[in-house]
């Protein structure tokens, strides 16, 4: 082979039963530099070299590999500061000036003082950045127009998001965040930037805060709001949109195609309007193009690779024997040492500092979650702060909740299923408190959540009901080893460049997984891979000759249900639109669980049946209402796929009706949550049928043979302390599904003038009092809300609701430990200081 023409596929042909071959596996399986040999140090840094001046891609990312490694078994630093000069990997460099190169030698040499100065061209506030950071960052802040920034994670997207408003800071702008959790979090980083947050005089996080008349603001919204803000200003039209965890928009969900719907409206009401997308991971950026609407993307992508992960697996059949999956020359390689015959064991043994453990199913979370405690030793009566800690979450919700006995054992888990400030809460202390050694966490983790972590455990390679696919895989590794870090001012590690990720085909995982397959499909460093588009709003019908015609359908329901947003968006000629006040509403309400064109006549006719003369101020009357006008219209199959649709369903029937009218009453007076979980608790012990639906998440049992998949709990098998727990997800899993689904209906019949204006009030809000929705538009929590309209503490909070505009002073913290008040409304009150 000629040097110009080495490709890390050649090598792989040519390296087996080589001294090339045997000192790389010693190399990488080795935690000894004692065991490398001179000869094979002189090999492996040798042809590390002519890797990676003279070799492909692929093979300059084994040259640095193999340097990296070298570096940190061997604890000599100056390969590595050498090709980290080469590459402008100005962070690696610097890291390694200050902390193990010769100061003295520095100070005396031409050459080291004339690199040190150069390393200052990429200071960056008081970090240094590589080449890859520097170039996103300069990019943002030089390019206008339409652009995607395919980053890895903790490559600075949050300094430069802020960037971009200040850039644009007298325009119209939203960011487009995927959940309704990053509203407050994101909200919190831009106001976190002092000189941002005196141009700034709010943020809007909900539609009802727009007044109607503002030329310039920031907006930070789901998909679902913005499409909500949109519809109830029919001129607003936006300058800028920044839109987060832009590759959601290739899946196929109903969100990700409401996310592209908003887009398109966007587009519709301005032509100018600029879209800006920022990605962890997308082969090709004009994947995110919608083709019914012209535009072009410009692209930055980030190609340098600083930290190379080592990808180790074990199964149960085989006792946990660990390999590590070489991603380069794709063969596993055997890891001396113990075997184990569990999942908890296993990790105990290969944990770190700080580590993220993955499942798939919350059920099997919370069961990791308990075990880990109980193996890693208790913090109980050892650390006070852990135990007051303890004392505010049973007091906030409930003293056998589980999060508890996780906490005393130095574990906190992370699902979509918990409160979500007791989610956050949670977060916060993993990341600040160096007793908690373990997060236990389920796909909620990919969607913009940053912790220390130095090891990753991936329990079950699943999301929902599909595996993992590479880029969410990819994604999920990134979380590991931040930036921030590795290159923490004396704390950093240059080790953890080099960060572990464990999958685990153990007692936790997907039936019949073979994990060394699953890592070759993912992770393999020269398989060729493109970005799989299901969002079938990305797909052309025209030009795309593989899209069938139940594809070609749902294309042409999505845009038809667009242009009855907004005529005229789409520019279809087989649109059809709703004739009637009734269908109209259930467009403008996003109600997609069933087809309205297709039911508009039965819609209309049911409609007709209501009584119009008298307000609707009566949540018997409200569900029943609700189940007569709209529930007989849904396709019954449709439940089998779609457990919102089966949600829906089970409102035919007089007791659920029941069951959502006690939900919504406990809702409209603002309850808390301990309330509310003993209200639960009361209302299975008054219950005679103690079979209780649950869905998909949570379910143990079928209620009939036929039954599609087990979506129920026997309440009485469960012990008390069981059943708090079930209490607590049962109670978010239906605030959620009352925030996302049926609050569309009661829209609709408030559309129509149906509701009384108190009544619908205190439904979507928990108050008729102007403050207190006020506080709640601006992301307070009903408990916080409640708290901070006390005397006490009113000399601290302005609320102009002529303005929908809150400011909180910071010098509530101070007033509210005085108070004693739980550290979760302390916490969350944090995110919201003016």
């Amino acid at each position: 082979m000629k040097l110009k023409e080495v490709t890390l596929n050649k090598l792989k042909r040519h390296i087996p039963h080589t001294k090339f071959a045997r000192a790389y596996q010693k190399l990488m399986t080795s935690e000894k530099d004692s065991l490398l040999s001179f000869e094979d140090k002189f090999i492996l840094l040798k042809l590390a070299i002519i890797f990676c001046n003279f070799g492909d891609k692929h093979l300059k990312k084994l040259g640095y590999r193999i340097i990296l490694r070298y570096s940190n078994l061997s604890n000599d630093y100056i390969p590595l500061y050498d090709i980290a000069m080469a590459n402008d990997h100005i962070s690696v460099a610097k890291f390694i000036e200050i902390n193990y190169l010769n100061k003295e030698k520095i100070e005396n040499s031409f050459n080291c003082i004339f690199l040190s100065a150069y390393k200052e061209n990429f200071k960056y506030g008081e970090i240094y950045l590589s080449a890859g950071q520097k170039d996103i960052i300069e990019f943002a802040e030089e390019t206008s127009g339409n652009f995607a920034i395919v980053a890895p994670t903790s490559y600075g997207k949050t300094d430069i998001i802020i960037s971009l408003i200040k850039k644009n800071i007298s325009k119209k702008v939203c960011i487009v965040v995927p959940t309704k959790a990053l509203l407050s979090q994101t909200r919190k980083r831009i106001m976190g930037n002092e000189d941002l947050a005196k141009q700034i005089n709010r943020i809007i996080v909900h539609q009802d805060m727009y007044k109607g008349n503002e030329k310039n603001f920031v907006a930070v919204l789901t998909q679902e709001r913005l499409l909500r803000l949109l519809e109830e200003n029919e001129k607003l039209g936006l300058d800028l949109i920044l839109v987060d965890e832009a590759h959601n928009l290739l899946y196929g969900e109903a969100r990700d195609v409401l996310l592209a719907q908003v887009l398109m409206l966007s587009k519709k009401r301005n032509s100018r309007v600029e879209f800006q997308f920022f990605t962890p991971f997308l082969v090709d950026v004009n994947s995110l193009k919608i083709p019914y609407m012209k535009y072009e993307i410009e692209e930055k992508k980030v190609e340098e690779n600083i930290k190379v992960e080592r990808y180790y697996y074990c199964e149960k059949k085989n006792r946990y024997r660990l390999y590590l999956y070489d991603q380069f020359i794709d063969e596993p390689l055997n890891i001396e040492g113990p075997l184990f015959d569990d999942d908890i064991s296993f990790i105990m043994h290969h944990k770190g500092v700080k580590n993220i453990v993955y499942l798939n199913r919350t059920r099997d979370l919370e069961t990791a979650a308990l075990d880990l405690a109980s193996q890693n030793g208790s913090l109980n009566g050892i650390n006070k702060e852990v135990e007051e800690l303890c004392k505010d979450i049973s007091s906030y919700l409930h003293e056998d909740y589980n999060l508890l006995k996780c906490i005393k054992g130095g574990v906190v888990y992370h699902h979509g299923s918990m409160p979500d400030i007791i989610r956050l809460y949670a977060e916060d202390i993993f990341t600040k408190m160096h007793e908690f050694k373990f997060i236990v966490t389920s796909s909620t983790l990919l969607e913009g959540v940053n912790i220390p972590a130095e090891k990753m455990f991936v329990l079950n390679c699943s999301i929902g009901t599909r595996y993992l696919s590479s880029s969410q895989f990819r994604n999920l590794a990134g979380r590991v080893c931040r930036f921030k870090d590795v290159f923490k001012e004396n704390f950093g590690n240059l080790k953890m460049l080099e960060p572990d990720i464990y999958v685990v085909g153990g007692i936790f995982a997907r039936k019949g997984v073979n994990i060394k397959n699953f890592l070759k499909h993912r992770v393999k460093d020269d398989k060729k891979i493109s970005d799989k588009i299901e969002n079938v709003l990305l797909l052309d019908k025209e030009k795309n000759t593989a899209i069938n015609e139940e594809k070609k359908e749902e294309i042409e329901k999505a845009l038809e249900y667009l242009e009855n947003i907004e005529p005229e968006t789409t520019k279809t000629s087989k649109a059809k639109y709703a004739q009637s006040e009734i269908g109209k509403a259930c467009f403008k309400n996003n109600v997609t669980e069933f087809d309205i064109i297709e039911k508009e006549l039965n819609l209309q006719k049911l409609f007709e049946t209501i009584d119009k003369n008298t307000k609707i101020d009566d949540l018997n009357n409200l569900l029943s209402t609700i189940a007569k006008l709209f529930i007989t219209l849904i396709d019954f199959n449709e439940s089998l796929t779609r457990e919102n649709v089966s949600n829906l369903l089970r409102l035919e029937n007089p007791k659920a009706q029941s069951f959502y009218a006690m939900l919504l009453s406990w809702r409209m007076s603002g309850s808390p949550y301990k309330m509310m979980i003993r209200k639960f608790l009361d209302h299975w012990d008054k219950v005679e049928d103690k079979i209780v639906y649950f869905g998909k998440k949570w379910g143990e049992i079928k209620r009939k043979e036929s039954d599609f998949s087990p979506l129920f709990v026997d309440i009485s098998r469960k012990p008390p302390a069981q059943r708090v727990n079930l209490a607590i997800v049962r109670i978010k899993e239906e605030q959620d599904f009352i925030d996302n689904v049926l609050i569309k209906y009661i829209e609709v019949l408030n559309d129509l003038g149906l509701l009384d204006k108190t009544f619908y009030e205190k439904i979507k809000y928990g108050s008729a009092d102007p403050d207190t929705i006020c506080l709640l538009k601006n992301g307070f929590s009903m408990d916080l809300a409640g708290r901070v309209t006390e005397e006490k503490y009113k000399q601290y909070v302005s609320i102009d609701v002529a303005e929908e505009n809150v400011k909180i002073n910071p010098d509530i913290i101070s007033a509210m430990k005085e108070h004693g008040e739980n550290k979760l409304i302390i916490f969350e009150v944090g995110y919201h200081l003016s």
